[in-house]
């Protein structure tokens, strides 16, 4: 990892923490449920409208879950070509929908941080949301 990259993560990491601090949360409860197609769909085409290639763009491990309020998350990870045409390595993705509306979404070079703990908080059963 190049310096640069190191610092915007870690930039975004404290960023993050701090906004965390600032803004009151709640827990939600979250359960697994089966695949969407839909709700991938959604947050696919909600990435591939920021990426150089859509068309190169790969997904994997996807999990699904719903919150006791109803909204739908959808974790995994994606690859996609970059500006010289080579793959960047797999990423992490987070998506929370009401519907077809993207609630939040983590995604992409500087969200790897976000998405993790956004898809590990779901797995574990509870997400904290702002409040």
């Amino acid at each position: 990892m190049n310096l640069s990259r190191f610092i915007s993560i870690s930039l975004v990491a404290v960023l993050a923490a701090f906004v965390t601090a600032c803004v009151p949360t709640r827990d939600v409860s979250v359960s697994p449920v089966q695949a969407s197609s839909r709700n991938l769909a959604t947050a696919k085409a909600h990435m591939a409208a920021a990426l150089k290639d859509p068309e190169s763009m790969k997904i994997r491990n996807v999990s699904h879950y719903k919150t006791a309020e109803g909204d739908w998350i959808v974790c995994g990870e994606m690859d996609a070509k970059n500006s010289f045409g080579g793959y960047n390595g797999y990423s992490p993705f987070y998506f929370r929908l009401q519907g077809n509306t993207v609630k939040k979404a983590h995604f992409g070079d500087d969200s790897d941080w976000l998405a993790t703990t956004a898809c590990t908080q779901s797995a574990s059963g509870t997400i904290k949301v702002a409040a």
